[in-house]
């Protein structure tokens, strides 16, 4: 045991469970042409109850020019865990390109990243603990994010990469690629019950994950938007139940309880994680060329 190294990784790069809800916060190429502009804002308290566990708050917005086919989007990430403090600005260019009923888009992202701590948390038994100069370095790092994806009428498929200049570094850097693989399904019509679900694999260099997730949009009135029942499991230990209500045409509100059952995660209060989501409507109606999670619109 003296003569072996053991590199650990206790977490991943910032990662929400509702991704599912806005697959643009992992993958540059989810665009949405049917409204003109789409911002979300999410929050994540993870393993309430443990001190110093991860805080995360992400913010994205987005404009679509139908006329250039193209989506331009920034994305803003705060994280926090511990005494360390991450935060990341991101400029987001999409290209999509329209067949009769789906729609093939690409994604590229510029990023740029600042991580630093707080000495004023670290607690330390030995005064000449050399791991204490590295707790005053500020990092900043610049990278990039691609992907692609396929969207059609009640089904989507994306694949992406995130820090994507990793993907080859043998560096330990504070932020590791990490790559998606997504479908996404979702009914659409106008009875009283809907369904949707997912499957995806995250995959870094030390990790893979499987996740599923199935939704159900529940009307109590065909005349009224649906409320959103679901859950998601990852990894067989981690169990996730959401709730959604649409509190206007363009306004959502989405929320979400993570247990996991592992043997860390039963000493915690469970994760929570809020989102909201308001898009703005074009000048004209689209008819009835119904792309993914929209409802439908007739002229």
């Amino acid at each position: 045991m003296l003569l072996q190294t053991i590199i650990v990784f206790g977490q991943v790069n910032p990662q929400l469970i509702n991704f599912w809800d806005n697959t643009y916060l992992i993958n540059s190429a989810s665009v949405t042409p049917k409204y003109m502009s789409e911002f979300i804002v999410s929050n994540r308290s993870q393993w309430v109850g443990v001190q110093g566990a991860p805080k995360t708050m992400m913010f994205t917005g987005s404009y679509c020019n139908t006329d250039f086919t193209s989506q331009i989007g920034a994305k803003i990430v705060s994280d926090k865990i511990g005494y360390s403090d991450i935060t990341a600005a991101s400029l987001i260019y999409s290209y999509y390109i329209d067949f009769a009923f789906s729609r093939l888009s690409f994604g590229l992202t510029g990023n740029y990243t600042n991580f630093n701590f707080d000495p004023t948390k670290i607690t330390s038994f030995e005064i000449s603990d050399p791991y204490l100069n590295f707790a005053y370095e500020v990092k900043n790092k610049i990278n990039s994010d691609v992907g692609i994806e396929y969207t059609a009428r009640t089904s989507k498929i994306g694949l992406s990469a995130v820090n994507l200049f990793d993907l080859f570094s043998n560096k330990n850097n504070f932020n590791q690629n990490i790559n998606y693989l997504y479908y996404v399904y979702r009914s659409q019509n106008d009875a009283l019950f809907n369904l949707g679900y997912g499957l995806a694999l995250i995959n870094n260099r030390f990790n893979t994950q499987l996740e599923f997730n199935i939704n159900s949009y529940i009307r109590y009135d065909l005349d009224e938007l649906p409320i959103q029942l679901g859950v998601t499991i990852r990894t067989w230990n981690q169990y996730a139940f959401n709730g959604g209500l649409y509190l206007g045409e363009n306004i959502k509100i989405l929320y979400t309880f993570e247990l996991n059952r592992s043997d860390f995660g039963q000493q915690t209060n469970g994760t929570h994680e809020l989102m909201l989501r308001y898009r703005i409507n074009r000048a004209r109606n689209w008819g009835s060329k119904n792309y993914f999670e929209n409802l439908l619109f007739h002229y």
